[in-house]
């Protein structure tokens, strides 16, 4: 994939914010809370339940009720390697299953605002033609890996995802593609219940740079966008921070990804007057 740099970035960010939010017991107890009939396994309806129980008591969970799409995506993708796909997500999915959240809300704001465009023939379809394709492909690189990628390998990749030849892609085709790059950062341990070391120490070391081009792009802004651990404070509000987090990554990346866009659009005016 021509933007396959940046995806990987993307997962590379979600190891890092993992890594900064989510801790053992963090860990365990939010399995446990997710997991109501004690299998030792999580359905959609279970972890979709445990969202929505989140977000009645804390209002900053709403950002996943937005897009319930993204939750399903997620819970979806998260049992794949190593085994057949299914609809569960059993212990060690968990961290797989946390890793897809923040990359797919990630990919996924970048794919809105493409869909929003005012270029699209199609606005708010939740489809991506070419051009809209491109437009998300250049935000998503200009946020990440800056990688240049011209029209040809932009629509090589259009025509890989585009099964059906009907010159759009949906947002969750896009999004169940990229979850496969989650395969170069995840290595399953064995054992059922995980250390502190296996929890961390089951990935490849993400890049130093990960964060250096969005923290070049954003410095006017003001906004802080690395992931640092929160200060000490009770295993309760420790989930509320990471989300916190990534929602404050997904305002960033909005921001910047609608600026290219309205520049885009100003292009596009100006050809067809």
């Amino acid at each position: 994939m021509g933007a396959g740099s940046s995806v990987r970035m993307v997962y590379n960010d979600a190891l890092t914010w993992f890594r900064a939010y989510i801790d053992t017991e963090t860990y365990v107890i939010d399995f446990d809370s997710i997991d109501k009939d004690s299998d030792g396994t999580i359905s959609y309806v279970e972890f979709m339940n445990w969202i929505s129980m989140k977000a009645r008591g804390d209002a900053r969970w709403q950002v996943f009720l937005n897009e319930p799409q993204v939750l399903a995506i997620a819970h979806k993708n998260a049992s794949r390697i190593g085994k057949k796909p299914q609809k569960i997500v059993d212990f060690t999915d968990f961290k797989v299953l946390l890793l897809n959240l923040f990359a797919t809300s990630i990919l996924w704001t970048h794919f809105v605002n493409a869909d929003s465009w005012v270029g699209a023939a199609d606005v708010g379809n939740k489809q991506l033609n070419f051009e809209e394709f491109k437009l998300a492909c250049e935000t998503l690189c200009s946020t990440h890996a800056g990688e240049k990628i011209n029209d040809d390998q932009l629509r090589q990749d259009f025509d890989l995802l585009d099964t059906n030849m009907s010159n759009s892609v949906s947002f969750v085709e896009v999004c169940n593609y990229c979850c496969n790059f989650v395969d170069d950062i995840v290595n399953r341990p064995s054992q059922k219940v995980p250390s502190r070391p296996d929890l961390f120490e089951d990935y490849s070391e993400p890049s130093s740079a990960n964060m250096g081009t969005l923290k070049s792009l954003v410095s006017h802004l003001g906004s802080a966008v690395s992931f640092e651990a929160p200060s000490p404070n009770t295993r309760a509000n420790k989930s509320s921070d990471a989300v916190d987090a990534l929602a404050l990554r997904m305002e960033v990346e909005k921001r910047i990804a609608k600026s290219i866009a309205d520049e885009r659009s100003e292009t596009f005016k100006i050809e067809s007057d």
